[in-house]
C-alpha cells in the first residue's frame, strides 16, 4: 500500500459525536489513584522457577515488619504487586534492599501511573559494596563515591561502619543495570 492509497483510507475515517452529556473527570478520584501508586511497588523475583505465592507472601510480611501492613497481590508469574498502607514501610523496603526469597534477588518497580506491569523492565537494583583494605587516609566519602561510580550510580555511603571496631572498609550503596557484569576482586 502506497502513501496515496494511505491518505485515500485515513480520510474516509469519521468520528460522529455521540449525544450524551459531557462530563469531566473530578480530579479527587486522579488524586485518589496518584496516592494509591504512590503508596505501591512492584516486584519480581528473578529466578527461572516458578515461586510459591503463599510462600513469599507469608515470609515478605514476616521478614519486613511493615507498621501497618502490606497486600501483596500476585501479578503474573513471579511478579507481585505491594501495596503499603504509608510511605515510610515502603520507602524503608525500598530503601533496605536488596532483598531476596529462596536465594533468588527481588527486583522493585515503582509504578508510573502508565504502561503495563507486565512489561515493566525489571533490569536494575542496588547492593551495599564493601571496599576494603583501604588506607586509613582514604577511608573518606569522597573515595567511596570514586569506587562506587566504576560500578554503577552511588545512593549512599557507610562511613560508621569503618569507624566500628577494626573494620577497614567502606560500604556504599550502588544501583546498577542487572545486564551489567560485576568484575570480581
Amino acid at each position: 500500500m502506497n502513501a496515496d492509497e494511505l491518505a485515500l483510507l485515513c480520510s474516509a475515517l469519521s468520528v460522529k459525536e455521540m449525544e450524551c452529556p459531557v462530563r469531566t473527570l473530578d480530579p479527587n478520584l486522579v488524586n485518589i489513584g496518584a496516592r494509591r501508586l504512590s503508596l505501591s511497588l512492584v516486584g519480581k523475583v528473578l529466578t527461572t522457577r516458578l515461586v510459591n505465592r503463599q510462600a513469599f507472601c507469608d515470609v515478605m510480611n514476616t521478614v519486613w515488619h511493615v507498621s501497618e501492613g502490606v497486600e501483596i497481590e500476585w501479578a503474573e508469574g513471579n511478579i507481585f504487586v505491594l501495596n503499603f498502607k504509608n510511605l515510610e514501610d515502603r520507602a524503608r523496603i525500598l530503601d533496605s534492599g536488596p532483598w531476596n526469597f529462596d536465594r533468588a534477588v527481588i527486583v522493585f518497580e515503582e509504578l508510573t501511573g502508565v504502561g503495563d506491569i507486565l512489561n515493566m523492565g525489571f533490569n536494575r537494583t542496588v547492593f551495599w559494596v564493601q571496599i576494603h583494605n583501604l588506607p586509613l587516609l582514604c577511608m573518606t566519602k569522597e573515595i567511596g563515591i570514586f569506587f562506587g561510580k566504576m560500578i554503577g550510580e552511588v545512593r549512599d555511603i557507610d562511613l560508621e561502619t569503618a569507624r566500628e571496631g577494626n573494620s577497614r572498609y567502606i560500604r556504599v550503596i550502588v544501583a546498577f543495570a542487572l545486564t551489567n557484569r560485576l568484575c570480581a576482586a
